[in-house]
């Protein structure tokens, strides 16, 4: 494989670390001490805590009843989390901490990977259009596990690559399977969206002949053992601990009762998904496709389309879209941008690489003086109370009366993160619990009091609309 000699002789005035870091400064740590996460973040923050709290680093616990135990995805990205909060206090701001640290280490490593494969001109124009699109970055600003799994999976793409470019000694294939073995224990079969390119990288490096070199079949055994011995490792410590069976629920959960259900490839037709992805990509990733026309001449230009196709296809048969969705997705549409149309721009990467960083530092400041806010789905007053620091009053456990609809983890996870509270269900057919001194009692659904006015009055509970604690 070959690279545009100009393109690598380009020379940034800034490390690109550093750069980055300036990018990031914007995209995803503006205003970082303002409260509010994302739908899935509440839950999510609320296991990273409560493995803090307990030192109990397999039964992750969301404190509401939809998960007892947490199983739809593997520990490691909660290990993260919990780390955090075993040396910072457990907040909004700190939780964001582990996807601010991914964004930059990926947007690097992906610098790094395009350079050596497509050149410096056409790296620093797919980091500026990944750092241009908020939907790509806000993901990292809020509390997911998607992007643990993309810098692990990417990392294990940029290995291979490396090990056959350089002809690297055993080092690289053992980090390559290690990385390997990390992004499953994050996000499970997601990993497979990695496998096709995985496969091609080789192959693209078949002119060179080191496909055939005698370290060959000792290195892929080395990439192999390693991912193994890690994930071996992994199993045996789950089934050691207090819940053995949880790859069993995991596996039930997430393949036989839920992708089972909707896997079908004519959801790839689906209007939903397409509509999205183009309104997210700002209407640019049909444009990716005209990279493919010089495909022959630039091969490696086969590793960012079947990076972004295979992800398509595994997203879309399951009707998976939005924003974590795109994060494996994007990548390899704005690398193709960027090598098809905006390395022919006539403007010097230095220059490009300068007015981002200055931007991203200026609007940094600037923003901190307007009224806007830059994280949503803030708390509201009731959700923001922390429940147990009440004078007096403290309250460990919230009873939530969604009748006569029932609520989910989507709402309920919002009081047992901010208010820092056992959260448990009243439904329709069930009576209302018995006051104790740290019960409160929430009436979700305004509607619902009529419904309960009797047995309130029997039990001597006043709840306000909304609730309040007792």
């Amino acid at each position: 494989m070959t690279v545009d000699t100009k393109d690598t002789e380009t020379r940034l005035s800034l490390h690109p670390l550093v750069w980055i870091l300036c990018l990031a400064s914007l995209s995803v740590a503006a205003r970082n001490f303002e409260m509010g996460l994302s739908s899935d973040g509440p839950i999510y923050s609320t296991i990273g805590r409560n493995i803090a709290r307990t030192g109990n680093w397999f039964y992750l616990d969301g404190n509401v009843p939809d998960f007892k135990p947490f199983v739809d995805h593997p520990h490691l990205g909660y290990w993260f989390l919990g780390s955090v909060f075993k040396m910072l206090p457990a907040a909004d701001w700190s939780a964001r901490i582990v996807g601010h640290v991914f964004y930059v280490l990926f947007l690097w490593l992906l610098f790094a990977f395009i350079s050596n494969l497509s050149g410096k001109k056409v790296a620093v124009w797919t980091v500026v259009i990944l750092w241009g699109w908020s939907r790509f970055s806000n993901p990292f600003s809020n509390v997911y596990v998607d992007p643990g799994a993309l810098f692990f999976g990417s990392a294990v793409l940029f290995l291979i690559d490396d090990y056959f470019r350089n002809e690297r000694h055993w080092l690289t294939p053992l980090l390559a399977g290690v990385s390997l073995s990390l992004c499953i224990m994050i996000k499970g079969l997601t990993v497979l969206g990695f496998v096709p390119v995985m496969g091609v990288i080789p192959l693209l490096h078949w002119s060179n002949r080191r496909l055939l070199s005698k370290g060959l079949l000792k290195n892929l055994g080395i990439f192999l053992a390693s991912s193994m011995a890690v994930l071996f490792f992994y199993w045996v410590s789950v089934k050691l601990s207090d819940v053995p069976d949880f790859f069993e629920v995991y596996w039930s959960r997430q393949i036989e009762n839920r992708f089972s259900r909707v896997w079908s490839f004519s959801n790839l037709l689906d209007p939903t998904f397409w509509r999205l992805l183009l309104r997210d990509t700002y209407y640019l990733a049909p444009l990716s496709l005209l990279a493919l026309f010089r495909v022959k001449e630039r091969r490696f230009l086969l590793v960012p389309f079947l990076w972004s196709l295979s992800f398509i296809v595994m997203y879309g048969v399951n009707l998976r879209h939005g924003m974590q969705y795109w994060l494996p997705i994007m990548p390899g549409i704005a690398w193709l941008l960027a090598d098809g149309i905006f390395r022919f721009i006539p403007l010097k990467c230095e220059k490009l690489v300068k007015g981002t960083a200055f931007l991203s530092v200026a609007a940094l400041f600037l923003i901190q003086y307007f009224p806007m806010r830059t994280h949503g789905m803030a708390p509201t007053e009731l959700e923001s109370i922390h429940y147990p620091s009440i004078p007096g009053n403290p309250v460990d456990v919230l009873w939530m009366d969604g009748t006569p609809t029932y609520t989910d983890f989507i709402n309920s996870s919002r009081f047992a993160w901010w208010g820092d509270v056992e959260v448990k269900y009243v439904k329709t057919e069930e009576s209302i619990p018995l006051a104790t001194k740290n019960t409160g009692f929430l009436i979700f659904w305004p509607g619902a009091r009529s419904l309960r006015e009797r047995e309130l009055a029997e039990k001597k509970l006043v709840p306000l609309p909304r609730g309040s604690p007792k």
